[in-house]
């Protein structure tokens, strides 16, 4: 496996550019990473980027959530959103000869994504179902309640949910 970092300017704004290549397997990938974005930076409104990632999973305006997950999964294509602590990610994921078709996939979903009503209302309403249901996790408190230990006084306290 081979890797090589680089850097591109985009209007003015430097970005990093990390490629790795392993040629054992007929697959590409590709990961948009967004800092600062994420649990740390969601400031006053908490689980905003998860929110978003779970809309980008509802597929584009003009094809609705289900034409667009049967024709990623009828090409074995593979992609994702979440938010991390510090993050934004997206990825696309297939095989070689698909990737082409994934990426344009990828871009209709940014540009384009289904922002309806009932898209909203649905991960809303998955959303506070998962909330709830953690509220009587008890591996989730415990693990909560150590990283408010762990992180007091840095700045990853403000990413603890409470």
């Amino acid at each position: 496996m081979s890797q090589e970092i680089s850097q591109i300017n985009v209007n003015g704004v430097e970005i990093p550019i990390v490629f790795e290549k392993d040629a054992s397997l007929p697959l590409a990938s590709v990961q948009l990473v967004v800092k600062n974005a994420g649990s740390m930076e969601d400031g006053t409104n908490e689980g905003i980027a998860k929110f978003l990632a779970g809309m980008l999973g509802e597929g584009t305006k003009e094809m609705g959530a289900t034409a667009f997950a049967e024709e990623l999964e009828f090409r074995a294509i593979s992609l994702d959103a979440h938010a991390g602590v510090e993050t934004m990610v997206f990825e696309a994921s297939a095989l070689k000869e698909q990737f082409p078709y994934a990426l344009e996939m990828m871009k209709k979903l940014l540009k384009s994504p289904n922002f309806s009503k009932e898209s909203f209302d649905k991960i809303k309403l998955l959303t506070l179902g998962m909330l709830s249901n953690k509220e009587s996790d008890f591996d989730y408190i415990a693990n909560l309640n150590l990283q408010k230990l762990i992180f007091e006084n840095t700045p990853f306290r403000s990413c603890v949910q409470r």
